[in-house]
């Protein structure tokens, strides 16, 4: 959904999962490698404290994000279960994906209604 996000807002961005090694060093050339980029090239974004430091001592230039405020995604998804007012909270092109996504013949919307209520 985050690049949902960043394409309906003109960002050119790669997004890539990197897996956790609790080894700050390590991660950051993992997350070049996986990201076929130098460290002149890369840009993270993060609150977490050790990844800033990690990155800023490979080269790699950090943004700390603001913190958004609002209800979370555990809270979103329950708006949506209980069929509240939750598009407000969500960008556009968010609330857009899980009306029209479909897994399973639901759309997301309607597949996080079901799991909601077989949990309640």
């Amino acid at each position: 959904m985050v690049s949902r996000v960043l394409i309906d807002a003109g960002v050119k961005a790669v997004i890539r999962g990197v897996p956790d090694f609790h080894d700050g060093p390590r991660w950051t050339v993992e997350l070049l490698k996986v990201t076929g980029l130098t460290a002149d090239e890369a840009v993270v974004l993060s609150r977490n404290e050790i990844t800033i430091r990690d990155c800023k001592s490979a080269g790699i230039e950090t943004i700390e994000h603001p913190l958004v405020h609002g209800p979370n995604g555990t809270r979103v998804r329950e708006m949506i279960a209980e069929d509240g007012e939750w598009e407000r909270f969500v960008p556009a092109a968010v609330a857009q994906y899980l009306k029209t996504e479909k897994r399973r013949k639901l759309t997301l919307e309607q597949r996080i209604r079901k799991l909601y209520q077989a949990q309640h």
